[in-house]
């Protein structure tokens, strides 16, 4: 998640792994004949023959879906009956690997992986199944919109006829709406296939799942489980999710969070990389230090990890460890935000509104709040609330400020407690209740808010 492109870019340096049955060039013996089919109808992305071949279609790919056989006993196209058919490297998610489909892909092709992709496109419409769910992770791998339909279809008869990763790859398209509406219910019981299946991977996103109680009831001991059974198997997200949770736990043991953020970095997983740079950021465990935490947070982002992107943005706004440089927090807090990372929009909202980097436009910057507050994002809420409130580039209406307060407060954002709390105990935008404005004022306090801790409803 939190990747745009989806997945890192693919280094030349990246290793190959040798597949048996492939001749020199990386190609089945077997394949010559369609092999030959996909040169000539190539087009000019290889500068061969204008007598292309369509492209393999989404409606071809969904008659194949539905010639193949369902396994027993499902009806989302998950089974226990799922075998482990992907190449090997993505089978043992090793510690050189990140939790991505670029582990069945690129260490599995040769220096023809192009022609081998639409290989695999011709092969799935003649009927190989195995063959779809390769080309479909493909389609996946590419990001691009545009093939989203494809990829999905494909990776159904790849799920169908069994194959694990497929069928963790449809989750993911699920998970995170790529090409259809979100649906974490069905994302939750093709990674559980997944994970049933020994799939590492699928056991990593079946963690996800747990840990933020989507699709299924929260259950941070059962994702805890998952993240350190599959950190042991040597899976890098594993241990960066793992890393992930016992930091955010109300007891936390930070050095272990930083040892896992540790391995999971230096093996090159960005997520590592980003949770290792908080900590520089913060100083915690570590002395604190804005130019490590910057040097972290553009390995996190060169691995195409928004969270890590954002952070970057936030220190060249602020000028921490790096000349400030509104421009380029700009850039990228735009590019996390088309990848829907939430939090960017929210930041980048921030810009529009003060005027840093980009034109000033507070009907932007309400557009991009309004955008990330409906998605959960706790900060926008409390900054558009402050809009409202304010007065001074949007109407005030403290109705209005009440209620995005209120919504800033539930999602845990302890300044909206206490401005809410202002308004309750004033009785602007709504009845004035002295107790409940007690609450929300001790609330913040706790929450680490200390000018909540000195209000005069407290003072009485």
């Amino acid at each position: 998640m939190y990747s745009n492109p989806r997945h890192p870019p693919r280094s030349s340096s990246s290793p190959r792994t040798p597949r048996s049955g492939r001749s020199t060039f990386g190609v089945e013996r077997l394949d010559w004949l369609l092999l030959a089919a996909v040169l000539l109808g190539c087009g000019s992305q290889l500068g061969c023959s204008s007598h292309a071949a369509p492209p393999v279609s989404t409606a071809a790919l969904e008659a194949r879906f539905h010639q193949a056989t369902p396994p027993q006993g499902t009806g989302s196209g998950a089974s226990s009956g799922l075998t482990n058919q992907t190449d090997s490297a993505a089978q043992t998610d090793s510690a050189a690997q990140t939790d991505s489909a670029a582990q069945t892909n690129s260490a599995a092709r040769g220096d023809n992986s192009a022609v081998q992709n639409e290989l695999d496109g011709v092969k799935c419409q003649a009927g190989s199944t195995t063959a779809c769910g390769r080309f479909g992770r493909y389609l996946l791998e590419r990001g691009e919109a545009q093939d989203f339909p494809r990829a999905r279809a494909a990776l159904r008869v790849g799920c169908v006829d069994g194959d694990a990763l497929s069928c963790a790859e449809l989750g993911t398209i699920y998970a995170e709406g790529l090409g259809v509406h979100r649906n974490a219910r069905r994302a939750f019981s093709l990674f559980k296939a997944s994970c049933d299946a020994d799939l590492i991977v699928g056991c990593v996103r079946l963690g996800t799942l747990y840990h933020r109680g989507h699709g299924v009831e929260l259950d941070r001991a059962r994702a805890e489980r998952l993240y350190r059974e599959a950190c042991r198997a040597g899976s890098l997200r594993g241990c960066a999710n793992l890393g992930e949770l016992v930091e955010e736990a109300p007891q936390a043991d930070t050095r272990i969070a930083l040892r896992l953020f540790a391995r999971a970095c230096e093996g090159g997983d960005p997520k590592g990389c980003h949770g290792l740079g908080r900590l520089y950021l913060r100083g915690i465990e570590v002395s604190q230090d804005f130019l490590e935490a910057k040097r972290l947070f553009d390995k996190g982002c060169e691995g195409s990890y928004l969270p890590a992107c954002t952070e970057l943005g936030v220190l060249h706004r602020f000028g921490r460890g790096t000349p400030v440089s509104p421009r380029k927090a700009r850039a990228l807090f735009e590019w996390s935000c088309r990848g829907e990372y939430v939090p960017a929009c929210t930041e980048l909202g921030a810009l529009y509104l003060q005027g840093a980097g980009v034109g000033r436009d507070h009907g932007q910057a309400q557009r991009l709040f309004e955008l990330a507050c409906s998605r959960g994002h706790a900060i926008a809420c409390t900054r558009l609330a402050m809009m409202f409130d304010i007065g001074e580039v949007l109407p005030r209406s403290r109705r209005r400020a009440r209620l995005y307060f209120e919504r800033g407060c539930d999602g845990g954002s302890m300044m909206g407690c206490a401005r809410l709390g202002h308004l309750v105990e004033s009785g602007l935008g709504g009845p004035r209740d002295l107790e409940r404005a007690l609450q929300l004022y001790r609330q913040a306090c706790n929450g680490g808010y200390e000018t909540a801790c000195r209000p005069p409803a407290l003072q009485r």
